[in-house]
């Protein structure tokens, strides 16, 4: 796909404007043609817990009033009219960033998103989920599959699984579930692109089946935009179907 031209703003909240500390509460992506935003979700809000940002309720109303004001909106052109009519008293845009993408509007929005926002709201517990798994499948390659398999570490994927012939399989540990993981994909994908990448997913068949359209739609959107294969690493069992999986190919 050729690469187009695409522009960013992040939308700042100010508590006090003379201060002029802020938090991230929105993002804007454009192009020629179609314009993206996204704000601060309510879950999201109820994790700020800076005790500058302790008026909880400014910022959602701020987002509540920007969104009312952005619903109808589509083109840059409709957005730079309404900017002209929206009263600026504790929010401003950062300067206008562009780049050169062949990913949608869509992808672009939520990696930038997540780069900018969703990341400083990631639970620390997940976090350490997904550091104890990456242990767990270091731990069974060394324990079960030294003679076939080796590990290395990457700078934009979790982790390199080295078939002793074969090239490596470049993989992101997450879930299918969370879109700061998806969005680690998307930044892989973008900054270091390679051949036989995976997606080694850690929800349970239970969650999957639970929301299984957005599970769905993430790994079709994983293995058609990216070409990486999903497989389920979600037990020390399917770690070891995937591994063997891997090995066979």
């Amino acid at each position: 796909m050729k690469k187009s031209i695409k522009k960013y703003s992040v939308i700042q909240f100010y508590p006090d404007m003379l201060t002029k500390e802020f938090i991230n509460i929105g993002l804007i992506v454009y192009d020629d043609i179609i314009l993206k935003i996204r704000m601060l979700s309510s879950d999201e809000i109820k994790h700020i817990n800076c005790n500058f940002f302790s008026d909880k309720q400014s910022i959602e109303n701020t987002i509540i009033y920007l969104q009312s004001e952005f619903v109808h909106l589509n083109t840059r052109q409709e957005f730079n009219i309404k900017l002209k009519s929206l009263y600026f008293d504790n929010f401003s845009f950062s300067k206008e960033v562009s780049f050169a993408s062949e990913d949608t509007i869509d992808t672009e929005l939520e990696v930038l998103y997540y780069r900018f926002i969703g990341k400083k709201f990631e639970k620390t517990e997940y976090i350490l989920k997904k550091e104890v798994k990456k242990k767990e499948i270091i731990r069974l390659i060394d324990d079960k599959y030294s003679r076939k398999l080796s590990h290395e570490d990457d700078e934009y994927f979790d982790l390199l699984l080295i078939p002793n012939r074969g090239k490596p399989y470049p993989t992101i540990i997450g879930s299918l579930l969370n879109d700061g993981d998806t969005a680690n994909a998307f930044k892989a994908y973008i900054n270091k692109p390679r051949e036989h990448t995976l997606f080694a997913y850690l929800n349970t068949h239970d969650e999957i089946l639970k929301h299984k359209d957005k599970a769905s739609h993430v790994r079709e959107t994983l293995h058609i935009q990216m070409k990486m294969d999903v497989y389920d690493f979600s037990s020390m069992s399917s770690m070891k179907k995937s591994l063997d999986r891997l090995l066979v190919h």
